[in-house]
């Protein structure tokens, strides 16, 4: 493994609603939240095998931070 991991939690609909990212090489487990990477170790294992959970790409994760995570 040599590149960052990411997760998306959707919502019902298909709504994606958080953004995961398991970092390489540290392997922090990290939420998207108010335009920072906040810490999420303690749902690591959880998300990273929840098929309703799925893995998305860099670009994909690059354009969910733009939109995600903003406090309302």
């Amino acid at each position: 493994m040599d590149k960052d991991r990411f997760f998306v939690y959707a919502l019902v609909d298909g709504t994606p609603k958080i953004l995961y990212k398991w970092s390489y090489p540290t392997l922090d487990f990290l939420k998207w939240y108010d335009g920072r990477w906040e810490n999420a170790n303690d749902r690591a294992q959880r998300i990273m095998h929840d098929p309703d959970m799925p893995e998305v790409d860099l670009a994909t994760a690059i354009e969910l931070m733009k939109t995600l995570g903003k406090p309302q």
